[in-house]
Parts: structure tokens; C-alpha cells; sequence
């Protein structure tokens, strides 16, 4: 369905720009490589990811044409990788197997990206927590591409910033603006609709903005986001620092994160295919009698013949440090032409 992308576009993480280029040349994905977009719904906690990803974003390998988890989650993808449907039920409550939530993706009209990504169609079906009743509601994701100066003014020819615009329906606007040079990600900022809901719309409001640092290599070693209430006073904050060290062909990676209310420090080791195998968190509550609480946790995996992992267990070390089994996930994986 979908065509893949030229050769000759340019992989921001890699290359460097060294000509410049139209606004249709510009390789689109490189808007798209960092933290994912997300949009709440009627529980904040139950997310959808505005921009699809391929399989390989998920550390899959070969075709891959649908996975089903253990706990009633179901992607489907395209030839390309591309998902074009998440299905949720949750097996537990719903041992019938009825779908909860459905997302659907559709792209352009061509049926493939070898530009920009203009816009995407989201169609959603889902239960109401409260009444249980399916709704289904639509949504027009668009996508718009400037390069621009430190003033803010568009200069494709002479402009150091890449800046990408998404809009969620008439609900969520986020600017993202990245270098040109290097393609980083250094400022995206958040804007809600004033009015969401109401006849009297009245624009948007800013109310988040998160700022990305790197080092030499290129890794993301701060990441600092405040908040803005409806009145534009300030809301909270959020504060991420990673550290990075190799030992014996393991990746250690260690993140603070410090807001308001407490400071949580993730010590994750990653094994050389970038799995997951062992994670500390230490959460300290702040205030007048603050409180300390560590978790630690292994993982072991059970990989099919293309590498992928079909089975995960997790382990949470008790009081004596024993690893006590926590979790097993089991997914099935079915690839395209077999």
C-alpha cells in the first residue's frame, strides 16, 4: 500500500544537512522520531497515540502483520509496517472476547508517503467507562512544515529551525521546533482549546512546555517540562535527567525525574538487542515527612525464530532480594507470507 521512502532523503540522527531543501523534500519522519504524540480522552489515562508507528519503532523484526497480547491488545500492520488498527478488550472483565476500543488509521489518499505526512484519519470506537455504551467519534489529524529563523519568520532558504505543527480536530495544538542542522528536538509547547466543549470558542491556550537537551552523541540527557493552568499561572513542573554508561555490552541507563510532589530515579540496563533486563526505581514522596520506596525488577524473554520476543516474565525482588514472578506476557506474532 504504501511506497517507501526515497534513498535520497536525509536521516537527521546520521547526516547532517549539508543543502537545502524544499519544503517537500524535507524527509517527514524526521519530525517524528522522538517522544510519541498522545491525546486523552474521557479518561486521562487511556491515551491514543496520534501518529502511528512502523514495527521497526517497536523493535520488531521481519513482516510482521499482527500481534495479539495476552491481555487483549491487537495491531495490525500494513506490508510497510505501518498499524492501521488497535484493538483492546479487556479479557479479564470481557472473557467474550468483545472489543472495547478501536482505532482505525487512514492516510493520505495516494496510499503512500513519499513527502510530507499531511494528515491522517483516526476513526475511534469505544466504551464509555460510566454507561458501557460504544461511541464512535472521528478525527482529522493534520500535519503542517515550515522552516523558520530565530524570530519565528518562515525562511526556507536561510532558516535554522525545523518547525512542525499538529492539530487534533479543533481540541490540541503542539509545536514542535527542532535544528535544522542536527534535527534534534530541543522545544515543543502544548496548546489546549479554551473553549473545548463550549459554543463560545475562544483560541488556545498554552499549557505545557518541554524543552530537550542532548550530548555529544546525541543522546537526551535533560528533559524539562512546566505546566500552565487555564489562567496561564503556573502549574507544576516536570524534570528528567539520563546518565549512560556501558558495562560489559550492556547499556545502564539512569533517570531522575523530580517534580512537585517527589523525585524518582529509574536504574534500567538494557541488553545488547535493547531489551529491557533489569529496572531499580527509588521513589522519595517530598513534604514534611517524605517517604523512600525501591523496586526492583528482572526480566527474561522466549524469542521466536525471527527474533522477536513471545514471551516476557517479570520479577520483583522481595524483602529477602529473591526474585518472585510478578507478570508473564505472552503475545502471538503472525508475518506476512506465512
Amino acid at each position: 500500500m504504501f511506497v517507501k521512502m526515497k534513498m535520497n532523503f536525509l536521516v537527521f540522527s546520521v547526516v547532517v544537512m549539508s543543502q537545502l531543501l524544499p519544503a517537500q523534500e524535507i524527509d517527514w519522519k524526521t519530525f517524528h522520531d522522538y517522544s510519541p504524540f498522545f491525546i486523552a480522552h474521557e479518561n486521562k489515562n487511556d491515551l491514543t497515540e496520534i501518529l502511528p508507528r512502523w514495527a521497526s519503532d517497536l523493535q520488531l523484526k521481519g513482516r510482521v502483520k499482527k500481534i495479539e497480547t495476552g491481555v487483549g491488545n491487537v495491531l495490525l500492520f500494513n506490508q510497510e509496517g505501518w498499524i492501521l488498527n488497535r484493538n483492546f478488550y479487556n479479557q479479564s472483565k470481557n472473557p467474550s472476547g468483545l472489543i472495547e476500543r478501536i482505532t482505525e488509521y487512514q492516510y493520505p489518499d495516494t496510499g503512500s508517503i513519499v513527502g510530507d505526512l499531511d494528515k491522517i484519519y483516526t476513526t475511534s470506537t469505544r466504551k464509555n467507562s460510566t454507561t458501557g455504551a460504544l461511541k464512535k467519534s472521528s478525527e482529522t489529524i493534520q500535519y503542517n512544515y515550515n522552516v523558520i529563523n530565530d524570530r519565528g519568520e518562515t525562511a526556507w532558504s536561510s532558516g535554522n529551525i525545523l518547525e512542525l505543527t499538529v492539530q487534533v480536530d479543533d481540541k490540541l495544538k503542539i509545536q514542535r521546533l527542532y535544528h535544522r542542522e542536527s534535527g534534534q528536538l530541543f522545544k515543543e509547547k502544548r496548546y489546549r482549546n479554551s473553549a473545548q466543549g463550549s459554543k463560545n470558542k475562544q483560541g488556545y491556550i498554552l499549557n505545557q512546555v518541554t524543552s530537550f537537551l542532548y550530548d555529544k552523541q546525541g543522546r537526551l540527557i535533560k528533559k524539562n517540562t512546566s505546566f500552565k493552568r487555564k489562567d496561564g499561572s503556573a502549574g507544576g513542573y516536570q524534570m528528567n535527567e539520563y546518565n549512560y554508561k556501558t558495562i560489559n555490552n550492556q547499556l545502564h541507563v539512569t533517570i531522575t525525574e523530580d517534580t512537585n510532589a517527589s523525585t524518582i530515579t529509574y536504574d534500567n540496563v538494557y541488553n545488547a538487542e535493547g531489551r529491557i533486563i533489569s529496572s531499580q526505581s527509588t521513589y522519595t514522596t517530598k513534604g514534611a515527612y517524605p517517604r523512600t520506596t525501591v523496586d526492583s525488577y528482572t526480566f527474561t524473554y522466549e524469542l521466536d525464530p525471527q527474533g522477536n520476543w513471545i514471551k516476557k516474565s517479570s520479577y520483583r525482588k522481595n524483602r529477602k532480594g529473591e526474585p518472585v514472578i510478578q507478570q508473564i506476557q505472552t503475545r502471538q506474532i503472525t508475518y506476512f507470507g506465512r
